[in-house]
């Protein structure tokens, strides 16, 4: 059964880093073509099924050295949704992301209720500055939990 859950994981993990076309006013991330992130999960499961924690399967930490991820922001312009700037691609050191996996209401999992911590190192094309790097972070945060 573990096994099972590690690479449900891995592959939901695939899924929601891999390029997309812009759908909606949204930063997308993805994982840059020349990164494969060799991804360490544990999996963690609820000892109770209590109300609040009943869609809960399992919980997760997913650590990474590295990570190289590409951005694009995504913009609405006279009704068309478009690609506006792509960054990238930007490496972030020492990644733990930390998770539940949930079943929804058509028994499909989903990621939930994220936190994601990197190290201090963040390189990419071009200069990064502390504000750059502290509005990336809430921001995958965000589209982990809202498109995985």
């Amino acid at each position: 059964m573990i096994r099972h859950d590690i690479q449900s994981v891995r592959w939901m993990m695939e899924y929601c880093l891999s390029r997309r076309p812009c759908t909606s006013r949204t930063t997308q991330f993805y994982v840059s073509s020349d990164g494969d992130p060799q991804y360490n999960i544990t999996i963690t499961y609820l000892q109770s099924t209590s109300a609040p924690n009943r869609n809960i399967r399992f919980s997760f930490r997913l650590s990474a050295d590295v990570l190289d991820l590409n951005v694009t922001t995504c913009i609405e312009n006279e009704g068309i949704i478009m690609a506006h700037r792509n960054h990238g691609p930007i490496r972030f050191s020492d990644v733990v992301i930390q998770a539940d996996v949930i079943i929804d209401a058509n028994n499909l999992l989903h990621i939930k209720n994220s936190q994601i911590g990197f190290g201090k190192t963040l390189s990419g094309r071009g200069n990064f500055d502390n504000n750059y790097y502290h509005l990336l972070v809430p921001k995958l945060a965000t589209f982990i939990n809202e498109k995985c």
